[in-house]
């Protein structure tokens, strides 16, 4: 070989191209073959063959008409053709040439890699499309498995969601290896189930590649092997800072895993992932928005100015206002008459500060008119913690208002009516109080009569010895009076005082004391010396006192015993003071003890009661701060009602009461 030969030889060789001499027919009358793109017969084997001998007939069939032309014509002739190679698709570029008057230089380059490229930014550009066209995310990904198998000739491939069960959910493919995906159960977290690809890649946030002989693949190695795969990568699927899956691939090519071929992937599984947070969060946003859309309550979105971002329709409803009109106007807008404007300022301090804000307040709608609502504010910061948005969350409750007002007027009118039905059953008792100081009245004075009328004059002492007495009868019957009167006009609302229990006890006795002894009832007492006053409201205790006193002489009224009591104890135990009104009557049921509180839940026949009495004692006693138990004396008869006041003096409540 000639030195001139030599060199052509070498730049021949260094071309990657492969190189075919035809004649018009077709036959091969030389070949160079090409070492970067080896072909799969022989040097011997091509040569003296027809095109249409090794090429697929389609393609023979352009190459041959190509041949003919560019010797017809002089013209070079090009085309592209695709060779399926690899469990992928190949892609070429051939140019034919004339050589002579009857030969022609066909010049074939291996143009997949480009191709390759091409066509994954095409199919990234169709999946950006399909999540901007909100497309379902299954189709969205089932597209991605296809274009994944068509670009590299992957032979197992599938997108699993991370859940917060620490398992995988697993998209299947639609091709013959879905079944193999569905039998799959991987997990993210430290089961023994996340030791392979998709698992570590999940957990760790990086890229694996692995060989199915890798320990880590022992739980899959039979079900892959009969895939004929063996090696796989999986790429964690980001966005923004969080791991969203895993993109898992295996493959049968020894020579797969290029650095562009990772490339390519790993741009994949970036758009699948972005398909997967842009889709789900879509969803998200849409059952939120269909949810607050449907909301009954008023629903407000606000920047930090107080600019109005976005409204639902009940707020619209409620305020009167169009969306057009609410979009482009303050929350000020709401603002009312009933408040001042420090009442709106100690509101916005508060909110800016990042704290959630509940409380009733008067609006104002786009007519003037005002309403009630009952008002939640809820601030939104973003990354970094900054206050941007509040979402404010407006109950309309006029209507609730004006129920609340009428119950409280008709319990009032109810608890009057109780505790005039309580004065009906104390009348014989109270008569008897007052007939005692009435008769003494009545023998003092008739006895100063008889003397005086028989003309002796008594000692001056033992005339003031009979003053006093009488002073003394008339000022019980004028506290019988008073607490009776204190009693009937009750009702008002007073502020918290500081009173005594023991004394409620002694002056609720007082009244009743004669009636429980008419039935045949002994009243036992065991008041604590030194007892602590409470913060409430002596009229009402004494109310709760009678009510429990009359609950108890009516239970005892059932009892077919001769030794009726009532036990009444008070003290101090666990830093609460205690009030304890027991009876050894016929108990309770625990049907009955479930609803004794319950307002006009009685045991009583029609006409005895309207079931209030002891509603009303668990209402006061709750206003007091205190509670209200009730127990079954076993194994002894008879019920204890048990209440547990805070004690005043350490809670620094209301004024002394004498």
């Amino acid at each position: 070989m000639t030195h001139s030969a030599a060199i052509n030889q070498s730049f021949l060789d260094s071309i990657p191209d492969i190189m075919f001499q035809v004649n018009r027919l077709g036959m091969i009358l030389g070949f160079k073959p090409s070492k970067q793109y080896p072909l799969a017969v022989s040097y011997t084997e091509v040569m003296g063959q027809y095109l249409n001998e090794i090429l697929p007939p389609q393609v023979a069939k352009i190459a041959t008409d190509g041949i003919t032309i560019a010797l017809d014509t002089g013209e070079i002739q090009l085309f592209e053709y695709t060779l399926a190679q690899y469990n992928k698709t190949m892609y070429f570029e051939a140019r034919i040439t004339k050589a002579s008057e009857e030969n022609a230089l066909i010049i074939i380059r291996d143009i997949s890699d480009r191709r390759q490229s091409e066509a994954c930014d095409l199919s990234l550009l169709n999946i950006a499309v399909k999540v901007q066209e909100e497309r379902p995310l299954d189709e969205i990904i089932n597209y991605a498995y296809e274009r994944i198998r068509a670009i590299f000739g992957v032979r197992l491939l599938w997108v699993g969601r991370k859940e917060s069960d620490g398992s995988v959910k697993l998209f299947s493919p639609r091709r013959e290896f879905g079944e193999f995906v569905k039998e799959t159960i991987l997990h993210w977290n430290d089961s023994p189930e996340d030791t392979g690809l998709t698992g570590t890649a999940i957990r760790t946030g990086k890229f694996q590649l692995m060989s199915v002989e890798d320990p880590r693949m022992l739980l899959w190695r039979e079900q892959l092997t009969k895939c004929s795969v063996i090696s796989g990568a999986a790429f964690p699927l980001k966005a923004r800072g969080s791991i969203l899956g895993a993109l898992t691939i295996y493959t049968d090519d020894h020579d797969f895993w290029t650095k562009r071929t990772i490339v390519q992937l790993t741009h994949f599984s970036q758009q699948i992932a972005l398909a997967i947070y842009v889709t789900t969060n879509r969803q998200q946003l849409k059952l939120l928005t269909t949810g607050m859309d449907s909301v009954v309550n008023a629903i407000v979105i606000t920047n930090q100015h107080g600019d109005i971002q976005w409204v639902n329709p009940a707020f619209l409803k409620l305020n009167g206002y169009s969306t057009a009109e609410a979009i482009t106007s303050n929350v000020r807008i709401l603002e009312s008459c009933q408040h001042s404007r420090f009442f709106y300022k100690a509101i916005r301090q508060h909110i800016s500060a990042g704290r959630i804000w509940c409380g009733e307040m008067f609006n104002r709608r786009k007519d003037g008119s005002q309403y009630a609502s009952e008002t939640t504010i809820t601030p939104v910061r973003n990354e970094g913690g900054e206050v941007i948005h509040f979402i404010s969350i407006i109950q309309d409750i006029t209507e609730r208002k004006q129920v609340e007002t009428e119950m409280l007027e008709a319990r009032a009118s109810i608890a009057r009516t109780e505790r005039l039905s309580a004065l009906g059953t104390m009348a014989a008792g109270i008569a008897h109080e007052i007939n005692q100081p009435l008769n003494s009245l009545k023998v003092l004075a008739d006895g100063m009569l008889y003397w005086y009328e028989q003309g002796a004059v008594p000692e001056i002492s033992d005339t003031m010895d009979t003053i006093q007495e009488i002073s003394k009868q008339a000022e019980r019957i004028d506290a019988i009076i008073k607490h009776m009167r204190s009693i009937i006009y009750g009702g008002r609302i007073e502020e918290p005082v500081l009173c005594h229990i023991n004394r409620g006890v002694e002056e609720s006795l007082l009244l009743i004391d004669s009636q429980l002894l008419s039935h045949g009832i002994k009243v036992k007492t065991d008041l604590a010396v030194h007892l602590p006053p409470i913060s409430g409201n002596s009229t009402q205790l004494e109310q709760v006192i009678i009510n429990l006193l009359v609950n108890a002489m009516q239970a005892l009224d059932k009892a077919d015993k001769p030794d009726k009591q009532i036990t009444i104890i008070t003290g101090v135990e666990k830093g609460k003071v205690f009030l304890s009104i027991s009876d050894n009557g016929v108990g309770i049921s625990k049907e009955v003890k479930n609803k004794i509180f319950d307002p006009f839940f009685t045991t009583k026949f029609a006409g005895e009661g309207m079931g209030l009495g002891l509603s009303i004692v668990h209402s006061i006693v709750t206003s007091f701060g205190a509670q209200i138990k009730v127990k079954d004396n076993k194994p002894a008869a008879g019920v204890t009602f048990r209440i547990g006041f805070p004690d005043a003096i350490s809670k620094g409540k209301g004024e002394l009461f004498l």
